[in-house]
């Protein structure tokens, strides 16, 4: 856990009741994926970058796509894993 660069000041946010801004969002998944190379269900993104979403927004999702390579791939059971192409 310890090299998710700015996972903690996001938790403290989300513990306030405040969300993230894209770019965050963008760094705190790519950190994350790239530290992840196997991938990871949204779930697991959830609970290891303690992010204050339930779902990830279809917008920034598709941004990330475009921006940092992100794939979902469907797997076992109705979970998608995520990773980073590039």
């Amino acid at each position: 856990m310890d090299s998710f660069i700015g996972v903690e000041a996001d938790y403290r946010a989300a513990r306030a009741g405040l969300k993230m801004k894209y770019e965050d969002f963008r760094k705190t998944i790519e950190e994350g994926l790239r530290a992840s190379p196997g991938g990871l269900t949204w779930e697991e993104l959830r609970t290891r970058l303690r992010l204050p979403y339930d779902r990830a927004c279809p917008e920034w999702t598709r941004r990330l796509e475009r921006e940092i390579g992100l794939r979902r791939e469907k797997r076992t059971g109705r979970a998608f894993v995520w990773s980073i192409f590039r």
